[in-house]
């Protein structure tokens, strides 16, 4: 059968970049798009909040002082016996000529006083006595040239007019329209109209009207920045144009009232309210969704482009360091490859090497086929005994295929682009090596359990999900010291006998106190207990993975004490416990 020809580990990195960058810049752009978009949205409202308030704050000024002036007949007399002569006598017969023309000289001049005091958009106030003689006449003081009569003046068609015969007296703010009574040429305005009531007789005796110039409107909107299809408008509760800084449709100003979203055939608007205070009117900004999405576009474009050039440099330096890291990781491997077959006087040029780990891992290595061929030439030499070489076996020597099996679990993090994983692991393994070259024979518990908890997190970087330990240690033991390298053969059992012939996860403990026990006398121990919840094993067949049998452990035990011994509790299907027991 012809073997598929595998790529290279370099293309395999090319590969797995441009997969582990185009999709994370893919999501971050439109995670960007969405949070520059909110953002926007939220300043943009924000910013037309505060303009609106600001403006909306300068119109309530000016309609305080429409409603004040509005008010007038009932705090100046003047004003309030003229309305009340106007609306009781003949105006045009007077029985008192001199009377009336007290009354209305004073009159002017205090409501000219008012105007000039006022503010100076303000035009005029106006008079309409509630009388069937007077119906179409209405009185204009303006702030210049005083009282003026208009005979047959159609304010009866208003709706402002109607509006105030029937409201009881509640002020009225009207909408914009123009006026002829300030001049010769016509003047747009908008006013404040609200009915006299006699508070002496408690009856109506006409309607005031103030009126103020439309160009105040245009005064203070016009440094309200608007984009491009977007405009402000002020309308009232009927859906009348008070004013627009772009013409609106009587669609527009009608459906601005009942809700925030405002669609129409070429664009959708957002709109934004401000409540003119004690007035029917609201201030509307309607803003351009055609306007928003240009500037998100705008917004993606030069992100497109930042992406693009940012992704090539990346890219470029991805390619240079990749390719070292490669090229040293096959360094590493070859090495190895002569150790497999046997070659101890093989060594790694350590300064070809990429990385400090990398190094690290070059030197242990050389150190290691130095310390291996060191201890079978003086094995040969000495000729020392089965059990002195079993143990210097054990001590000082890494199982291969744990080596082989981390190594390429490296380089599978490598391609992955985990790199923090990966340099944890290269760290990890360093630190195997320097602890099993150290030439002790003896060790303190949490030395050896700092030994096996790197060996397991190198293992579950292999094995995953499927293996999980924990590794405690009482605080009163930890510099107790037993025998270097008694631990980890049970650990690596319980993954080739409890995890391997299984696709069950399983987790391994390994745990340390102190305890007493009473024999004759009480004698305190030092009692480490390793257990797994694996597939179990008969402790008299199976062999440690390390190659040393169990009873390895017991001899060893009793080379370094005499009172130490070791007791292992298994069985198919059942929970796998081994205690070491070492008197303090």
């Amino acid at each position: 059968m012809k073997k598929h020809k595998k790529n290279s580990i370099h293309s395999h990195l090319i590969i797995i970049y441009i997969s582990c960058t185009l999709l994370p810049i893919l999501f971050l752009a439109s995670i960007l798009t969405y949070i520059f978009q909110y953002k926007n949205s939220q300043n943009q409202e924000l910013q037309t909040t505060s303009l609106l308030y600001s403006i909306g704050n300068n119109i309530e000024t000016y309609t305080d002082d429409l409603k004040r002036l509005s008010l007038s007949p009932h705090s100046y007399t003047d004003i309030m016996s003229f309305f009340t002569y106007v609306q009781n006598a003949d105006y045009d017969n007077p029985e008192d000529p001199y009377k009336q023309y007290v009354i209305t000289r004073d009159y002017t001049s205090t409501v000219q006083n008012l105007l000039l005091t006022a503010r100076s958009d303000i035009l005029g106030i106006c008079y309409i006595p509630i009388s069937h003689t007077y119906d179409n006449r209405l009185y204009v003081c303006s702030k210049y040239s005083g009282l003026t009569i208009l005979n047959d003046y159609p304010y009866s068609q208003e709706d402002w007019y109607q509006e105030a015969l029937h409201n009881n007296g509640d002020i009225i703010y009207t909408a914009a329209s123009e006026v002829d009574y300030y001049g010769k040429n016509p003047v747009k305005t908008f006013s404040v109209v609200r009915r006299v009531r006699d508070v002496y007789t408690k009856r109506d005796i006409g309607i005031i009207k103030v009126d103020l110039t439309y160009d105040l409107l245009e005064t203070l909107f016009k440094n309200m920045k608007c984009s491009k299809r977007s405009f402000v408008g002020l309308i009232d509760n009927k859906g009348h144009v008070i004013y627009e800084s772009a013409p609106i449709s009587d669609f527009v100003s009608q459906k601005a009232l009942a809700g925030r979203t405002i669609k129409t055939d070429d664009d959708t608007y957002f709109l934004t309210y401000r409540k003119i205070n004690e007035t029917s009117w609201n201030l509307i900004y309607f803003s351009s969704q055609k306007d928003t999405n240009g500037q998100i576009y705008k917004s993606c474009f030069i992100a497109l482009i930042i992406f693009t050039i940012t992704f090539i440099i990346a890219f470029c330096l991805f390619m240079i360091r990749s390719r070292r890291l490669t090229q040293s990781l096959q360094d590493i491997l070859s090495g190895i490859a002569h150790v497999g077959n046997g070659d101890l006087d093989t060594s790694i040029d350590t300064d070809l090497l990429y990385s400090h780990e990398l190094t690290k891992i070059g030197t242990q290595f050389n150190q290691m086929t130095k310390q291996l061929k060191l201890h079978i030439q003086n094995e040969y030499e000495a000729q020392l005994s089965q059990k002195t070489a079993e143990y210097k076996a054990l001590q000082n020597q890494i199982n291969p295929h744990f080596l082989y099996n981390t190594l390429n679990i490296f380089v599978t993090l490598n391609r992955l682009g985990y790199k923090s994983d990966l340099e944890s692991g290269l760290i990890k393994l360093s630190n195997i090596f320097r602890y099993t070259c150290r030439n002790e024979e003896n060790c303190s518990i949490l030395q050896e359990f700092d030994f096996v908890r790197q060996y397991l997190e190198i293992q579950k970087l292999r094995y995953e999900e499927r293996l999980n330990f924990i590794i405690t240690c009482d605080y009163d033991i930890q510099d107790v010291v037993i025998p270097k390298l008694i631990v980890q053969p049970l650990v690596e059992n319980a993954i080739k006998h409890g995890l391997e012939p299984s696709m069950e996860p399983i987790t391994i403990t390994v745990y340390a106190k102190k305890c007493t026990l009473n024999f004759e006398d009480p004698v305190n121990y030092a009692v480490i207990i390793i257990s797994n919840d694996g597939i179990g094993f008969n402790p008299k067949e199976k062999p440690v993975a390390s190659g040393i049998g169990l009873s390895n452990i017991s001899e060893r035990l009793n080379l370094f004490n005499k009172d130490s011994f070791f007791y292992i509790h298994s069985g198919e299907g059942i929970l796998t416990v081994e205690y070491i027991l070492i008197p303090l």
